[in-house]
């Protein structure tokens, strides 16, 4: 009876439906990677405002209430986030090594958190990229070291991306050192009055 039935209408419709599938899976990668990289650019800008402003430049318009709410909800997903990065390296030597090994367990619940805060992660750094920070270095510091170990953690885990991460990852520690040295230069200018003012009362 159903030797005659044709099924290459339902081969195709499966045909289109995995495409249409790939297309929406490239768009939303695409999407994520342009969100990272604008991210890491807009930190890029943050501290090139901050080495070049001047005195007369006007402190960032924040809505006080919604930034201390922000960052109190940043720090809470920075600790659940690195406390799963150390239940991860546990039983292992590194970061990488750790991801490895749970990933041969598809039941871990540990990995699979870490997968999920991550992602939640990434949203929040970049919304507090698109702000204002230039003013707020210590913030800037924490952001751009949870951006490092969040693609730290993208490239264990998004192996066909491994390169992209690799390349941000490094991106940020370069970024985190060039924060570093700014905010070293900052501590000695203002230890100098001090010190200045100490010098005068032990000559007098």
């Amino acid at each position: 009876m159903n030797e005659g039935y044709d099924d290459s209408y339902i081969e195709e419709d499966l045909d289109d439906l995995r495409w249409k599938y790939f297309e929406v899976e490239g768009l939303n990668t695409i999407t994520e990677l342009s969100r990272q990289l604008r991210s890491f650019l807009k930190f890029k800008e943050q501290i090139i405002k901050h080495r070049f402003r001047s005195s007369l430049t006007p402190p960032a318009n924040h809505d006080i209430v919604k930034f201390i709410e922000d960052k109190k909800f940043l720090y809470e997903i920075a600790s659940r986030f690195v406390q799963l990065l150390k239940e991860v390296k546990k039983d292992a030597d590194s970061v990488e090594q750790g991801i490895q090994y749970h990933a041969l367990n598809p039941n871990n619940s540990s990995l699979r958190q870490l997968i999920e805060i991550t992602k939640k992660l990434l949203l929040l750094i970049h919304n507090f990229s698109e702000q204002e920070l230039y003013n707020h270095l210590s913030l800037l510091k924490l952001l751009i070291s949870l951006a490092r170990e969040a693609c730290l953690v993208k490239k264990c885990l998004d192996i066909d991306l491994e390169v992209f991460y690799v390349e941000l990852e490094l991106s940020y520690e370069e970024l985190g050192e060039e924060l570093e040295e700014i905010i070293d230069q900052q501590n000695k200018q203002d230890r100098t009055p001090s010190k200045k003012v100490l010098e005068e009362m032990l000559r007098s």
